[in-house]
This record gives C-alpha cells, sequence and structure tokens, in this order.
C-alpha cells in the first residue's frame, strides 16, 4: 500500500510516503493521471498478477506435466519466453560487443601509444640527459674549479657587453 494514490489513500487512511518522497522529481506532472486511471491501473495490475499466480501454481503444482505440455505445443513461444525474448542477446550485440572494441581501441591507442608513450619518452629523455651529464662529473676538483672559471668569464662577458 506505499504506492496508493494520495487522495485514495486519505480515504482509507493509508499514507503515501513514496508519492511525498518522489514529490520534488514529479512535481510538474503531479495530478497528470486522473484518479479512476490510477485506480483502474492498479486493479487491472493486481488482477493480472493474481492470474499468473494462479496459473504458474495450476501449471507447476497441481498438473505437472501442464507446462511440458504447453512447451511441445508451442516450440516457438517456449523458445522465445525460455530465451526472456532474446533481450540479452540483443544488449549484448548493440551495447557491449561495440562498448568491447571501443574500449579496446583506446586502449591499444589512446593508454599504450599517449600516455605510455609520453611516460616512456619522458624516462628515456631523462636517462639520456644523465648519461651526458654524468659524463662532465669526473670527481676532480680542478675540473670543477676550471667549469666555474669559465661560467663567470660568461657571465662577466655577457654584462660587459650588455
Amino acid at each position: 500500500f506505499l504506492g496508493v494514490p494520495e487522495s485514495l489513500g486519505q480515504a482509507v487512511g493509508l499514507s503515501n510516503s513514496v508519492e511525498r518522497f518522489l514529490a520534488p522529481s514529479f512535481a510538474r506532472h503531479a495530478g497528470s493521471q486522473p484518479m479512476d486511471l490510477q485506480i483502474t491501473l492498479m486493479i487491472v495490475t493486481t488482477v493480472l498478477t493474481l492470474g499468473a499466480i494462479y496459473a504458474a501454481y495450476h501449471a507447476y503444482v497441481k498438473r505437472p506435466g501442464t507446462a511440458a505440455a504447453v512447451a511441445q505445443r508451442f516450440p516457438t513461444l517456449y523458445q522465445l519466453v525460455y530465451n526472456k525474448y532474446y533481450v540479452d542477446e540483443i544488449y549484448d550485440t548493440l551495447f557491449v560487443r561495440p562498448g568491447k572494441v571501443i574500449a579496446l581501441a583506446l586502449w591499444k591507442w589512446v593508454d599504450v601509444k599517449v600516455i605510455d608513450g609520453a611516460v616512456n619518452g619522458l624516462a628515456a629523455a631523462i636517462a639520456y640527459s644523465g648519461a651526458r651529464l654524468r659524463q662532465a662529473q669526473t670527481g676532480y676538483v680542478r675540473n670543477y674549479a676550471l667549469a666555474m672559471l669559465a661560467g663567470a668569464v660568461l657571465v662577466i662577458a655577457y654584462l660587459s657587453v650588455r
């Protein structure tokens, strides 16, 4: 009784907490269906559900062979219902497989080529420059002093020309 229409719920003393909870989301559609239609749909749905429960009880409990006989008499309809109207297969064909193809392509091109390529390229550049700079580190103080003197001469020459 959580989904009973508000006016019917008030008439029989029930509170519709679901409708109040969803009211902010559906405020512009509130009252768009007449109460008679809502009650009619509730009754039809309830009758169909109870009928389906009775049919299942009758086919599987009262007369267990009924379901197998219906399946043999209507094999195409049985297969259609048994396979859930092939909704899973259609969904797999339309969405899952194309999604996998797109994901694989993005992985091969964007992840492997672009992202991994940028990271590996940067690492290779740093390794290359480190190898070149390592040659300048001889461990002799006189080489470091000469490099500092050459740097100072270059700075003074730059400032004097300017």
